[in-house]
């Protein structure tokens, strides 16, 4: 008989998040070609950063690969996971 997982406890907690404007969020790699865009992204409170979830090409989409993700005048490095 399958045994059923309970759930982690739950805390109620309120957590203000700013807008995300991720439209104009390209990932590049390291020799700053374009291979991929950012959906979507929000901030986790339980891991202590941003976590963002998009698209990249299939070439680049191993498991610790790194890539860069620019946000506005900022580039941010980032890591697949």
């Amino acid at each position: 008989m399958a045994r059923r997982m309970s759930s982690p406890t739950r805390t109620d907690t309120t957590v203000s998040v700013a807008p995300c404007e991720t439209a104009s969020m390209p990932v590049t790699d390291a020799e700053g070609s374009r291979i991929g865009q950012v959906t979507s992204a929000v901030w986790s409170p339980r891991l202590h950063t941003n976590v963002p979830i998009g698209m990249l090409a299939v070439s680049h989409g191993a498991t610790d690969t790194v890539v860069s993700v620019r946000d506005g005048d900022d580039i941010r490095r980032a890591t697949v996971c």
